[in-house]
């Protein structure tokens, strides 16, 4: 990937995330081991 697709797709995201659908923006854009950086919060599956 580049730099152009990864804006792209980070928008997409966040587009789809909080103005549609959060949870099918999670399965498209999140990978199965996301590694969460918030202490308080465990991570993904």
């Amino acid at each position: 990937m580049n730099l152009e697709n990864n804006k792209k797709n980070a928008i997409a995201f966040y587009k789809m995330a909080y103005e549609g659908n959060p949870i099918k923006a999670v399965e498209k854009y999140v990978g199965s081991e996301y590694i969460q950086h918030n202490p308080l919060v465990g991570n993904g599956p």
